[in-house]
């Protein structure tokens, strides 16, 4: 059920029936309206870890597969290649997570 101030003859009654002065009113709605800010900022915060969550799996996959292939060739490169790869999932990882 929706929380609405709404304007009755003048006077500032909220959804559930109680009337509220001019000052009180005012208040209301400033703290309403930054809860609706922070409602906002959160989701497209969470819209934008999920973006680069999909981007960093993607490269990883991409860059596991490019090393799979660059191994055949050169297999004594493992330990030092796996050892990027885990250090850049890493980062992403942390990145991902401490995104604000």
């Amino acid at each position: 059920m929706a929380h609405e101030i709404v304007s009755l003859l003048g006077g500032t009654t909220t959804s559930s029936g109680h009337q509220l002065s001019g000052g009180i009113a005012r208040q209301t709605k400033r703290e309403v309206d930054t809860v609706a800010a922070r409602t906002e900022v959160a989701h497209v915060t969470d819209q934008a870890r999920a973006f680069l969550t999909a981007s960093a799996a993607n490269n990883i996959i991409t860059l596991y597969g490019m090393a799979e292939q660059g191994l055949q060739s050169a297999p004594a490169a493992a330990s030092d290649v796996l050892e990027v790869l885990h250090a850049y999932s890493r980062g992403a990882a942390f990145q991902i997570a401490t995104f604000k």
